[in-house]
């Protein structure tokens, strides 16, 4: 039963805290990740071999993550290497500038040396004639005064002297300059090298793949490294997330104008978008300032795009498409609270992941119990005559409440009444139907072709 519910009802979310995917359906191209559209909400299976909800920062953790979710789907969009290539130009270009300085510094330390070495002449000289001044005569000495060749010989020499001093820093600081230079250089090579091959690899990997899809990903604030934006762009990913810099918000509410109108996309929330914004990343973004009315204060934040969608001519559809990921966010919240996955019960490796299994089995048998009673009790009284039911409540009030369980006469149906003092006071069930046995390997020799049976009630 477990297999038949983990396989068709629901496709495991293989992620971890907040990085969800979801992929649109394009014709004949398969999905992964997608959110099951009649069962409601999921809790999202935690990665194999990644550490723990807080055990190291999430922006470190992304790429690792998506690696993880390409190589268990076989699945991954087409690369963007067209865009590296302009990082590649780029650098080219700051790299024949800075070489372009490197020979000018190099220039400068020549300078500094010639003249350098033109004021040791011109010291060596005042010093020789200033020796032959003060070995003449003792009478020639004696009419020495303050405007005599030797003094003005021996000022002269003291200005050279203080010259000198000043040519040796400054031959220091141009070779100074000179090395640093030489460093940027060694850099900058070395990340065209790392580059190049990443521009080649992307090449490699889109050549080989032979089915790209198109993937929307959708991720917190907390992951939104200007370093990550720029790896998922390259990697072909479409953008949805949430700015991790306040100053962005503040430049941009800073651009705000009294004539700007601001565009309503929720109960208490507005926004203002502009297209293709430079940004913390290597490529321009849709960037749109969000305003949120919580009683007398005022909020702000930013949303971040980038992809073919024009985002920035709808925001109400791009403020729901963001947020659509707190569905996953509120099954992480499920997972931790109602299935008390936050404290675990065991401490071996085995029993953490038969509970983390039977969670999972419990979230989607909560939702698939609630569309079967919808559908097999129309009658039925509120809330189980919805579908969509509060999962918190069937499991935490509904299956600790007092019932008569009875069988209803001449049928095969089964009657549940709640307790007058429960909260479901006065609400009735008749569970019916038929019985659907799937193929499972233990009924394989009342069942040689393997084939799921149906029961008729009775």
């Amino acid at each position: 039963m477990w297999h038949l519910l983990n396989d068709y009802f629901y496709p495991i979310l293989e992620l971890y805290w907040c990085v969800y995917l979801v992929l649109p359906v394009m014709g004949n191209r398969r999905d992964f990740f997608r959110h099951p559209p009649d069962f409601g909400s999921i809790i999202p299976h935690r990665a194999k071999n990644l550490p723990l909800r807080g055990a190291t920062v999430s922006s470190e953790c992304l790429r690792e993550l998506v690696c993880i979710a390409e190589a268990r789907t076989g699945l991954r969009p087409l690369r963007r290497p067209d865009l590296v290539q302009q990082r590649l130009r780029a650098l080219q270009e700051q790299l024949h500038k800075e070489q372009a300085e490197q020979q000018a510094c190099a220039g400068r330390v020549a300078q500094c040396q010639a003249e350098l070495e033109q004021v040791g002449q011109r010291q060596a000289a005042l010093e020789q004639q200033l020796h032959g001044l003060t070995a003449a005569p003792a009478q020639r000495r004696k009419m020495a005064g303050p405007y005599s060749r030797q003094t003005k010989t021996q000022h002269r020499l003291e200005v050279y002297q203080k010259r000198q001093g000043r040519r040796q820093k400054e031959l220091a600081r141009a070779q100074r300059v000179l090395v640093q230079q030489g460093g940027k250089i060694a850099s900058l090579q070395a990340v065209l090298v790392q580059l190049q091959a990443y521009h080649d690899q992307l090449v490699a990997e889109n050549q080989a793949n032979q089915a790209p899809i198109r993937v929307t990903l959708r991720i917190d604030a907390g992951f939104a490294s200007g370093d990550n934006l720029t790896w998922l762009i390259e990697q072909g990913y479409e953008l949805y997330t949430k700015s991790l810099n306040d100053e962005v918000t503040a430049s941009l509410r800073r651009r705000v104008t009294e004539t700007m109108a601001w565009q309503r996309v929720g109960d208490n929330a507005e926004m203002i978008a502009w297209s293709d914004q430079a940004s913390q990343c290597a490529y321009p973004l849709d960037v749109g300032l969000e305003r949120f009315h919580t009683g007398e204060t005022v909020r702000y934040s930013t949303l971040l795009h980038y992809g073919p969608q024009p985002v920035a001519t709808d925001l109400l559809q791009w403020f729901h498409d963001y947020n659509g990921r707190q569905l996953i966010e509120a099954g992480n919240k499920e997972s931790k609270g109602v299935w008390q996955m936050r404290r675990p019960k065991v401490r071996s490796a085995g029993g953490l992941i038969i509970q983390e299994q039977f969670s999972l089995f419990g979230a989607n048998f909560v939702r698939l119990a609630a569309h079967w009673i919808a559908e097999t009790s129309p009658q039925a009284s509120p809330p189980f005559d919805k579908p969509q039911v509060s999962v918190k409540q069937m499991v935490q009030v509904a299956a600790n409440t007092t019932a008569e369980i009875t069988r209803q006469a001449g049928t095969a149906a089964v009657v549940v009444e709640f307790a007058p003092s429960s909260p479901f006071r006065n609400c009735r069930l008749v569970l019916g139907g038929l019985v659907f046995q799937p193929a499972l390997p233990m009924f394989n020799r009342a069942c040689p072709e393997g084939q799921s049976v149906f029961f008729p009630p009775g």
